[in-house]
């Protein structure tokens, strides 16, 4: 059992990410979490549960609250078929300069998820073959409006199931190539939206890729592929695209870690005619230990939001540096500095900078 909690104090010099009169606030957090795993010799159980709460002095309408509960168990089979079951509830708000919340919302909407998935995998040899089933609900609650009433949100509920095949062949026992396929199917609570929109879909991916461990130096997963999407209202155009998909650890010394990653998605909008948005994210970070206690951090990611059914495009460009000193084996004290600059081709853009100061206790 490894419980911590980590509390301090934030600013920010627009609260509101606007476009003009950029507003700043300044505020306390608290952010407890807890992780369990087991130590059997056979099978494996994880279990994790954190949150944020962010208390603002002057604004308290952008008071933040996240919250991610989530459990994961391997069961071993027989000695080539391993079970995975995992499942989890997250809880966070949505943005406010994302494209689905009101310039007059009154407050930042709430959005929840929740999860489940099971795969299971099998050894033939050198061939290793998984089958996978998950199922995710998505919940977005009303916006209330700051001139009166409110933005209702239950149309963009909707529940995901999804099947997915991966095959791979161990070419040694540090290389893998592998390709993957699925096939999934979205469900809205209701038909049709506030738009008077069908927005049912079913979509599928395929993917190549290799899994790799080259020495102990470079290991991760690459893969690229293709998604496509289909929607059950004829006014809403498919969504295409080439996807990227991976996570690469370079570990040039004992004392400094660089990793790649990179990430494709298909999300949902209710907006317009709007059929949704195929976003891609890039990002590297390095972590590098100047001391034994002192541990210095920076990260930089990149993420492109094209969306389908009109020539919208949105950007963003996240920066973070931070630095970790070690008080002992209990206590450490953080620092943190983050740039967020957003921009879109409707001519909406704003930028934000973020300063953290705090102290972490754990066990």
């Amino acid at each position: 059992m490894f419980p911590s909690v980590e509390t301090g104090v934030e600013a920010t010099d627009n609260i509101f990410a606007a476009t003009q009169g950029p507003r700043d606030d300044f505020g306390y957090f608290v952010a407890p979490s807890m992780r369990i795993e087991s130590d059997w010799v056979r099978h494996s159980f994880r279990f994790d549960a954190s949150s944020r709460h962010v208390y603002y002095f002057d604004n308290p309408s952008e008071d933040e609250l996240d919250f991610d509960i989530s459990a994961e168990t391997t069961i071993d089979v027989r000695r080539d078929t391993t079970l995975e079951l995992e499942g989890g509830y997250s809880l966070d708000q949505e943005g406010r300069g994302d494209i689905d919340v009101p310039g007059a919302a009154a407050e930042r909407p709430n959005e929840h998820s929740i999860e489940g998935a099971a795969t299971l995998t099998q050894t033939f040899n050198r061939l290793e073959v998984s089958v996978e089933g998950a199922v995710e609900h998505n919940i977005f609650e009303d916006v209330d409006l700051t001139g009166g009433g409110q933005q209702n949100n239950s149309d963009r509920n909707f529940t995901e199931y999804e099947g997915t095949l991966r095959v791979g062949y161990d070419i040694s026992p540090k290389l893998q190539p592998f390709v993957r396929a699925g096939y999934s199917v979205r469900r809205h609570e209701e038909e049709i939206d506030d738009n008077g929109l069908r927005r049912d879909s079913d979509g599928i991916s395929v993917e190549a890729g290799v899994e790799l461990e080259i020495t102990s130096i470079l290991t991760g997963e690459l893969a690229v592929g293709y998604v496509r999407r289909d929607f059950e209202d004829g006014a809403l155009s498919s969504i295409d695209g080439v996807t990227f998909e991976g996570s690469l650890l370079w570990q040039p010394s004992e004392i400094t870690d660089v990793e790649f990653s990179a990430s494709t998605d298909v999300e949902e909008t209710g907006t317009g005619t709007l059929s949704g948005s195929i976003e891609r994210q890039f990002g590297v970070s390095i972590n590098h230990e100047l001391r034994q206690n002192l541990m210095v951090g920076a990260s930089a990611d990149y993420t492109i939001e094209d969306f389908t059914g009109g020539s919208l495009t949105e950007e963003t460009l996240f920066l973070a540096l931070g630095l970790t000193y070690q008080l002992n084996r209990a206590v450490a004290l953080r620092l943190s500095y983050s740039y967020e600059d957003f921009q879109s081709n409707a001519g909406r853009e704003y930028t934000e900078n973020r300063f953290l100061a705090g102290w972490l206790i754990q066990r």
